[in-house]
């Protein structure tokens, strides 16, 4: 389907860049951008301060050592 649509100069060049390392249409990429947007928020619960959320069962553990890692990359 084709149609015209007025995209902000700095989401135009970001779509444009992903695009271009992905090797596809512009159109392409918009439109599985707005998918993930349309698509429904995960859901989660509260558990005092913290959200608690549901992950895959094949999702590995974030463990202390990986944190500890990742906080000496920043």
């Amino acid at each position: 389907m084709r149609t015209t649509v007025t995209i902000d100069d700095d989401v135009f060049n970001i779509v444009r860049y992903i695009a271009a390392e992905k090797k596809v249409a512009i159109g392409t990429v918009l439109s599985d951008l707005i998918r993930k947007g349309l698509q429904k928020s995960p859901e989660f619960s509260q558990r005092g301060l913290f959200p608690v959320f549901n992950v895959p069962n094949n999702a590995s553990p974030i463990t202390p050592e990986h944190v500890k890692m990742l906080e000496d990359e920043v």
